[in-house]
C-alpha cells in the first residue's frame, strides 16, 4: 500500500503499452492524411476544471463523438479554449497544437507535460521533451494556485485521471487570434487492456502515436496539421454537427 494512485496508473499504462511503444515510437500511427481541415465554431461557455463535464456547465457546447468511442466537447470565453473528454474508464487524454513551425502536445495522465516539435525537412524534430508537473488531483488552494502559474507560464492546463468523475478531462487551452486548429487522442486504461480513441476521426498522424500517449516523446514524428480540426471561437451554442 505504499504506492500513490498516480504511481499506480503510470506502472499501468507502462505495463500494458510499453511493450509495443518501442516498435510504434519509430514511426507515425500511419500515413498523414491529405490536408481535409475542417473548421467548427465553438460556443461560449465557462468551465470549472474539476475533472467532472457538469451537464450545468456544459450545456450548449459544441459536441461530437471521438472515433473508437467516448464524446468531446468545446466552449470558450475569454480567450481561451475549453475541452472536455469523455470516456468509459481512467482517462490518458494528448491534444496535439498546430503552432505554424512547431507542434504542441499536451498530456495530461498522472500529471501534465508539454512537448514541442519543430518542422523539419521530411518530418518534425522534438525541440522540448516532456517535465511532469501537477500530480496533486485535489482542488486545495495550493493545488489551484500551482495550475494557475503552470496556465500563465505553458498556455494550458487541464485536469489529472484521477480528479473528478475519473472518465473525464478538461483542458483550458490560449486560443490565440480567436482560433486554434488541434487533434485529440484519448486512452482509456483499466483491467488488463487498453483503448485509444481520437478526433477528427480521419487523422492518422503522429498524433496517435502510442510513445505520445505514454510519455514518451520520440526524436522525430510526422504530423499533418492540415488534416486536424480548426476551432474558432463564436457566439453560437448548441451546435452538434459532427466532424469526420
Amino acid at each position: 500500500m505504499g504506492h500513490s494512485m498516480s504511481d499506480l496508473l503510470m506502472a499501468l499504462v507502462i505495463a500494458l503499452v510499453l511493450p509495443n511503444a518501442a516498435c510504434m515510437g519509430r514511426q507515425s500511427a500511419g500515413t498523414p492524411v491529405p490536408p481535409t481541415d475542417s473548421t467548427v465554431t465553438a460556443p461560449h461557455g465557462v468551465a470549472t476544471l474539476d475533472g467532472t463535464l457538469s451537464s450545468g456547465e456544459w450545456t450548449g457546447a459544441y459536441t461530437d463523438s471521438l472515433h473508437g468511442g467516448g464524446q468531446i466537447r468545446l466552449m470558450h470565453e475569454g480567450g481561451y479554449l475549453y475541452v472536455g473528454v469523455r470516456r468509459r474508464e481512467i482517462p490518458v487524454v494528448t491534444v496535439c497544437l498546430d503552432r505554424g513551425d512547431t507542434v504542441a502536445v499536451l498530456h495530461s495522465s498522472a500529471a501534465l507535460g508539454t512537448a514541442w516539435f519543430r518542422r523539419a525537412q521530411g518530418g518534425w524534430n522534438i525541440a522540448r521533451g516532456f517535465t511532469w508537473e501537477l500530480r496533486d488531483s485535489t482542488m486545495s488552494a495550493g493545488a489551484q494556485q500551482e495550475r494557475e502559474a503552470y496556465l500563465r507560464r505553458e498556455g494550458w492546463v487541464a485536469t489529472i485521471a484521477y480528479m473528478g468523475a475519473r472518465t473525464d478531462t478538461e483542458f483550458k487551452i490560449a486560443m490565440r487570434s480567436g482560433r486554434v486548429r488541434l487533434a485529440v487522442t484519448p486512452m482509456s486504461v483499466g483491467g488488463s487492456h487498453e483503448e485509444t480513441a481520437w478526433w477528427p476521426g480521419r487523422n492518422t498522424d503522429g498524433c496517435r502515436t502510442r510513445d505520445l500517449l505514454t510519455g514518451t516523446a520520440p526524436a522525430r514524428l510526422q504530423f499533418a496539421p492540415a488534416g486536424w480540426v480548426t476551432v474558432v471561437a463564436g457566439p453560437q451554442r448548441g451546435s452538434t454537427r459532427p466532424v469526420r
